[in-house]
């Protein structure tokens, strides 16, 4: 049969026609542009993002001038388009909703607050779309201060960081759905392993199947990763490995972000190197995890600083940002896993669509499969407008 580039055969009734396939969109591609649903375009819209298989969440923790919210996308064959808007659910109350959001599959997570309490609220998509109000509410069981400071999600189970603020313990919760339900109090509680420790565990989390990495950053030169391993006892109070920094000088943020996935944990130290930033890659192998890094990924754009200010991995591609401050247009990097391994080189960079300075383009970056979502939550006092964008990964 004669092969037609661009054309699948399809056979009917034994005879064969053809039928057009989408070309491959090169890595890199700007699919969608998402810009702040308010008449007010430079409200900081997009501050915190994230992304699951079709479904992005853009959050914004509200202003003076806008009450907080937190948008969901959907992808509808390739367009992408605002699917619902979610307030906090105290009728009038910003509650700083918003400020951190994560999603997998059909449930998305929003920080927020009830009065002085701190919350995460769960939304479950149902038959008929995404609900207004949260299914669940998981409320801060022991008024620390930083709880919700980072969540992640995955599959029936939720982390929560908090990150001991002003000498309060820090540490991060877990909860875990059992039959349909989530839990009113934590499935399991991780402490800060070294209690006289200055570092601000919790300040990042993530998760992946039954293992969870907690980082505990600071700039004393006292940084670490946790990672935990659910065993059939359940989750450990103590760190099944623990990943110290690999360099360890003053004012490193060794674990200020974190990505894991299946066997892969990546750890931005975004203070390392004089402040060009510096993000490592822990492959596990037979013998378990490493003690030092398998792959160390340099700033690819110095004098751009911070890099690994914002990291986020779905199965072997990595998405990295450096901090996407005023000084210059912003930018991310994808990294994806070839034939010969890991590259120390970006695959793609992402670069701003507004090319400009002061957008704080790279902010956060999240990723999913081919899709990886970039905020650009703006600058109001410089003008700039506030944005989330969407590449092929």
């Amino acid at each position: 049969m004669l092969a037609v580039a661009g054309v699948a055969p399809l056979s009917i009734a034994g005879a064969t026609t053809h039928r057009a396939v989408a070309p491959a969109r090169p890595i890199g591609s700007l699919l969608a542009s998402l810009h702040s649903p308010f008449p007010n375009p430079y409200n900081e819209f997009g501050t915190f993002v994230a992304v699951s298989g079709d479904t992005a969440v853009v959050g914004f923790p509200g202003s003076a001038y806008d009450r907080a919210a937190a948008y969901i996308y959907g992808d509808h064959h390739g367009r992408w388009a605002l699917d619902a808007t979610l307030h906090h659910p105290a009728t009038g109350s910003s509650g700083a909703f918003g400020g951190q959001v994560a999603v997998s599959g059909t449930t998305v997570v929003v920080a927020g607050s009830v009065g002085n309490t701190l919350s995460l609220f769960l939304y479950s998509r149902g038959h008929a779309g995404w609900p207004t109000t949260p299914t669940a509410v998981l409320a801060d069981p022991g008024e620390h201060n930083g709880f919700g400071s980072w969540v992640a999600i995955g599959a029936a189970t939720v982390v929560a960081g908090f990150a001991g603020i002003d000498g309060s313990a820090a540490g991060a919760y877990i909860y875990e759905q059992t039959a349909g339900t989530w839990p009113t109090t934590p499935t399991a509680v991780l402490t800060d392993p070294p209690p006289t420790s200055a570092g601000y565990t919790g300040s990042a989390v993530a998760i992946w199947g039954t293992t969870v990495v907690v980082g505990s950053s600071n700039d004393q030169g006292t940084c670490a990763v946790y990672i935990y391993g659910k065993g059939s006892t359940g989750w450990p109070t103590t760190p099944t490995t623990t990943l110290a920094d690999p360099s360890a000088g003053p004012g490193d943020l060794f674990g200020g972000s974190l990505a894991i996935s299946d066997s892969t944990v990546v750890v931005g130290d975004p203070f390392a190197d004089q402040a060009e930033g510096v993000t490592y890659v822990y492959a596990k192998g037979s013998g378990g995890w490493p003690a030092t890094p398998s792959t160390t990924l340099t700033n690819p754009s110095a004098p751009t600083h911070l890099f690994g200010a914002s990291v986020a991995m779905s199965g072997t591609t990595i998405v990295i940002s450096p901090w996407g401050g005023g000084q210059a247009p912003g930018a991310a990097y994808i990294y994806a896993m070839g034939g010969i391994g890991r590259p120390l080189t970006p695959t793609a960079t992402l670069s701003d669509p507004f090319t400009t300075v002061n957008d704080y383009f790279g902010d956060m970056v999240g990723v999913s499969g081919t899709t990886a979502i970039v905020a650009s939550p703006g600058d109001r006092s410089a003008g700039t407008p506030a944005s989330a964008y969407i590449f092929q990964a």
